[in-house]
């Protein structure tokens, strides 16, 4: 076991050590000791000090939910996605990375192998910790786009296992502008619609091409 020390601390402020495990992309557990900036005037973490104490612990806390509810039965962890937080089939589908039809016969009875079984895990904890997280309807908001105007949406993290992308989002520990460009640095170019709605003279939606960045 590694330890790894990172001081925090400015002028003006006190520091309270804490320590946390958090594993790495090989799996081996590290402790870290932060000690976290708190100022006395406010009493809340500096931003530096709760993105560095909160964001790895929740997609460690993703893991762990996941390994735990992986146990449940599928048909449970399906019902769960759809009665309790109302994902429609194709988004459950397309988030795991399978189709329609596979999920049709999982709830007849069919058998899932090992690695759906875990994605389908993850998927109901991550919902699990949007709810947590303050979003109102987790399944809709995975629908919405990043970022108004470009196609992305939160559900393309979800598909792609960016899950700390996704938890930076929902509790706001970064802009999402940020998380774009850390996808992909021409995101601006790639990932913006052609076409927008907007509301007409008659009061009516309807769509239009949307203007070039460098057009007035």
């Amino acid at each position: 076991m590694h330890i790894l020390l990172r001081d925090l601390s400015a002028n003006g402020t006190q520091s309270t050590g804490t320590t946390h495990l958090l594993p790495d992309s090989q799996g081996t557990i590290y402790t870290e000791v932060v000690n976290v900036t708190q100022n006395p005037n406010t009493n809340q973490l500096a931003n530096e000090g709760e993105l560095a104490l909160r964001q790895p612990e929740d997609d460690a806390d993703l893991k762990s939910r996941a390994r735990d509810l992986v146990k449940k039965s599928t048909k449970e962890l399906l019902h769960r996605l759809t009665v309790e937080y109302g994902m429609s089939w194709s988004g459950i589908a397309y988030a795991i990375g399978i189709s329609v039809q596979s999920i049709r016969k999982w709830r007849q009875g069919s058998s899932i192998n090992n690695e759906n079984q875990l994605a389908l895990a993850k998927v109901v904890a991550a919902l699990d910790i949007l709810g947590e997280a303050k979003i109102e309807d987790p399944a809709s908001w995975l629908e919405l786009p990043i970022l108004e105007g470009y196609s992305l949406r939160h559900l393309n993290l979800l598909r792609g296992k960016q899950y700390g992308h996704l938890l930076d989002l929902a509790y706001s520990y970064r802009d999402p502008q940020e998380i774009l460009h850390s996808i992909n640095p021409n995101w601006e170019t790639e990932f913006r619609l052609e076409h927008e709605v907007f509301i007409a003279d008659d009061g009516l939606p309807a769509i239009r091409r949307r203007k070039p960045h460098d057009e007035p």
